[in-house]
């Protein structure tokens, strides 16, 4: 079934009902037509190679949801859809139809019946607006993330110690391109105050570059805009070329608020470059607690060009960090004017 250009097409589309073979190439397409009456729903689509097409369309994307796609797995559904359209929820049988098929990244908060394949469609959604939850289950993101409102993200092992703790399989997050030396590459840029990244599995090995334990991306969790309120917990961060986590303001503003705390944090170019575990800097404070580091050339190098004091939480507190580092294990560094001490109690360093 075809529905082209803005001469031919016809108001009001409605597809359902119908059953689309093995041999069929593709089973519905729209070009360069006008989508916004258009409803594609309860068909069963048997192997097409697309089932949905849409090229040149206008007012998308296509409402193509509760389709059997005669699959369960999201990402081969995906596979089945080309261009603008909404193919979520799909069925998860041919008979009876139903809408109960689901992506793997959910808005818990203020979107719950919807769903989406990317953890950054969904922050991108106009329905996620502050303080929303962003549940992100278990699979491989293949994906640079930006965070740009203050949201929770949670991955399947939010809450729970990498450290010791007992976890489920993880959500994890690996680099799109291969930019180990760019250092504007990073898994999860943060520009928003106010955001929770909680147990989520980072790793800057992307297996489709080839090698093991390489580096395929220069920084792990980022923020350069002097965020406030930024909570980093839970998580593990692999595989990283330059630093693991940077919490800074290129501007200098102050900043406080922010936590970083539980992490697992390993192979960050530990013989050679910066290979930092956690950095802040100019004038952005952090507590900094109970991560351990391995194969790090530097655990945190922090306090670093701080002159301004910190009038948020007094006294930051690096404490309880465990760490195996090959040249400096905790370095508070540049700090002058009216910086704001920083307590470092309790932490091991081999």
């Amino acid at each position: 079934i075809t529905r082209a250009d803005d001469i031919w097409e016809a108001a009001n589309v409605y597809i359902s009902g119908n059953s689309f073979s093995s041999d069929v190439t593709v089973g519905v397409a729209f070009q360069d037509g006008d989508v916004s009456d258009a409803l594609v729903t309860g068909n069963s689509f048997s192997n097409s190679v697309y089932a949905i097409l849409a090229t040149g369309i206008d007012n998308g994307p296509v409402d193509a949801t509760c389709n059997w796609y005669n699959t369960t797995d999201a990402y081969a559904v995906a596979a089945k859809v080309s261009g603008d359209v909404q193919f979520l929820p799909f069925s998860t049988s041919a008979s009876p139809m139903n809408c109960l098929g689901i992506g793997p990244v959910v808005n818990v908060t203020n979107d719950p019946d919807r769903s989406f394949m990317t953890i950054q469609s969904a922050i991108d959604a106009p329905t996620t607006i502050v303080g929303d939850v962003i549940e992100v289950s278990a699979r491989t993101y293949v994906e640079n993330v930006v965070v740009n409102k203050s949201l929770t993200i949670n991955g399947p092992n939010a809450g729970i110690s990498p450290n010791g703790g007992s976890r489920i399989a993880e959500a994890i997050i690996n680099p799109a391109t291969n930019s180990p030396t760019d250092w504007s590459s990073q898994l999860i840029l943060l520009t928003a105050d106010n955001i929770v990244i909680d147990g989520l599995t980072l790793d800057g090995d992307n297996p489709s570059f080839g090698g093991t334990g390489d580096y395929n991306v220069s920084m792990g969790i980022v923020d350069f805009t002097g965020q406030a309120n930024v909570w980093i917990k839970n998580n593990i961060i692999q595989n990283i070329a330059t630093v693991g986590v940077i919490l800074a303001d290129d501007a200098g503003s102050m900043t406080s608020g922010n936590v970083i705390n539980d992490n697992k944090i390993d192979n960050i170019s530990p013989t050679a470059g910066f290979g930092i575990g956690v950095y802040t800097g100019n004038n952005t404070y952090a507590d900094i607690t109970n991560n351990h580091m391995t194969n790090v050339r530097k655990g945190i190098q922090g306090g670093e060009n701080n002159y301004l004091a910190n009038t948020g939480n007094v006294n930051p507190v690096w404490s309880g960090n465990v760490i195996q580092s090959y040249k400096i294990g905790i370095w508070n560094n540049l700090a002058y004017g009216s910086a704001t001490p920083v307590s470092i109690t309790g932490n091991t360093v081999t």
